[in-house]
């Protein structure tokens, strides 16, 4: 990969970066941070740039999402062909919101502008990209982070680098694209790379709009979240399951108090806050090994079930825990045992089926009803696809136990697509990867060949949220419209041009309004 001289223009900014956060006033030290950050990612200096975010922040740009390891160090691959031009990032004063209601909690609006050399049909070029990088972050350990950062396109322009030469552009080569990053979307394309339609833009005001609401909510939550790292033992199956529990904390201004957590755990846990058990020991890092908790510090609980082949850790699950959080919740994400070749959790994918799966919900509400923060009576279980299916026999075997269930296009048409990829039990396979996602083995068949999700469906009759896309081609929406006249109190919402997994904001924004309408009127009190 060429190597460039790249350069940062910042514009009416003070402050340098490298001065010592302890010297300035929040304002100084957010405004510090958001500036070392592009300056860190222009000149490639990535040990310092992961230093600007906390280990849990999510990005969002035209060509990633996820985790610091997705972003640090990293550039889609077309992009690094770039021509001998120098890329230039200039950066206007950043927009500075700090929360009314929480104290280390930061809004920033950064304007930004980048200039970069490209190759367009053998000829050198300038792409030029107007953007607003919005950012969350928050003050950890006396230490200002950035918690996520997103960027918005509004306007770009495609210009040859020598005056009047041809690009050899014709209007059918940018038919569909979108003006707030339609030369952006060319570029990549014409290189060999991809760019998702459905980025945030100017051109779509309804979209950035349910963005900026989010984010504002965000600003000026009740609560700040703190994560707990959670292991426990299936005493069924043996295997270690792992995942993330979201706390609310209590953080108001002049009062500065943590609801349910011991004092050393206002952020994630450091490796002395671990405990270490014993062989015999089920869990090795318990909640309530440092909670003193009152009544009045009970929280409802969200317990998460994700997709077939998927994880807890997907920017969608990690999205809607701390949003929830947030709001008031504890929320509990795991991964399945076998469930996806990213797991944290032991076991094989081979040995996983919808059942093993159960049996590891169980597990984990088994813990949950343990804990002393946890209000015991508002337990509810939020699943995706194969998850939403998973929720549904847990909450059909616990009735008086799962206050209310949330499904995201729910898989209940999983053993008629096993009939048609098996018609012959006789001849199945050991092992099959045709899904695409995973390798799964017999026993995934086998368990689920014959079953009758309409039977759990019936035996639940506590209130249902089921979210669909229109467009799911993974998943059909009929099997969603079925489902809603079997359950007893079920309500169904469709998602316009959405398929399977909401992956875009406005997607995710439209679940969140809809759960947390339905979680308002069964849940919250």
């Amino acid at each position: 990969m060429k190597q460039f001289h790249l350069t940062i223009i910042l514009y009416g900014l003070a402050t340098l970066a490298g001065f010592a956060q302890q010297q300035m006033t929040d304002y100084e030290a957010v405004q510090n941070l958001i500036v070392s950050e592009r300056l860190y990612r222009v000149s490639h200096r990535n040990a310092e740039l992961a230093q600007c975010y906390a280990e849990d922040a999510q990005i969002h740009t035209s060509w990633q999402q996820g985790g610091v390891s997705s972003f640090v160090g990293q550039a889609p691959k077309e992009a690094q062909a770039a021509s001998t031009l120098a890329n230039v990032n200039r950066c206007n004063p950043p927009l500075i919101l700090f929360s009314k209601t929480m104290r280390g909690r930061a809004l920033v609006e950064y304007p930004s502008t980048t200039t970069r050399g490209v190759m367009v049909n053998g000829v050198e070029a300038v792409l030029t990209s107007y953007m607003r990088l919005i950012y969350r972050v928050e003050k950890r350990a006396d230490e200002w982070k950035i918690t996520a950062m997103t960027s918005v396109n509004e306007y770009d322009e495609l210009a040859s680098a020598i005056p009047g030469q041809d690009l050899k552009i014709e209007a059918k080569d940018i038919e569909g694209l979108r003006p707030s990053y339609r030369w952006l979307a060319y570029t990549r394309r014409n290189a060999g790379g991809t760019v998702n339609n459905d980025e945030l833009g100017t051109d779509r005001p309804d979209d950035l709009n349910s963005f900026y609401e989010q984010e504002y909510q965000w600003l000026n939550a009740k609560y700040m979240v703190t994560t707990k790292d959670i292991e426990l033992r299936n005493g069924e199956s043996g295997m270690m399951l792992r995942g993330t529990l979201y706390l609310p904390v209590t953080g108001r201004l002049g009062d500065w108090s943590f609801s349910g957590l011991g004092p050393n755990d206002q952020t994630t846990n450091s490796p002395n806050d671990q405990t270490t058990n014993s062989p015999n020991d089920q869990t090795t890092n318990s909640p309530n090994d440092q909670t003193t908790n009152s009544p009045n510090d009970q929280f409802p609980l969200i317990v998460a079930a994700h997709e077939l082949g998927s994880d807890s850790q997907r920017p969608w699950w990690v999205n809607y825990a701390q949003h929830w959080a947030a709001e008031g919740y504890a929320v509990l994400t795991f991964d399945f045992a076998g469930g996806g070749n990213r797991s944290r959790s032991e076991g094989k994918t081979t040995d996983m089926s919808v059942l093993t799966e159960v049996g590891d919900l169980e597990t984990m509400l088994s813990e949950a009803r343990t804990w002393d923060f946890v209000d015991q009576s508002r337990i509810v279980l939020i699943g995706g696809s194969q998850g939403g299916g998973v929720a549904t026999v847990v909450a059909a075997r616990h009735p008086g136990e799962i206050a209310a269930l949330v499904l995201l296009y729910p898989a209940f048409h999983l053993p008629d697509n096993l009939h048609k990829l098996y018609p012959d039990l006789k001849n199945l396979p050991e092992t099959d990867g045709r899904n695409g996602m995973i390798t799964i083995g017999r026993k995934y068949i086998l368990d689920m060949y014959d079953y009758d999700y309409d039977r759990d469906i019936r035996a639940y009759d506590g209130p249902v949220l089921i979210v669909h896309g229109d467009n799911d081609k993974t998943v059909p929406i009929a099997g969603s419209e079925r489902a809603v006249g079997v359950f007893s109190n079920a309500r169904l919402h469709t998602i316009k041009g959405a398929g399977h997994v909401f992956l875009t904001e406005p997607q995710q924004a439209e679940f969140l309004e809809q759960a947390d309408a339905f979680l308002g009127k069964f849940i919250k009190r």
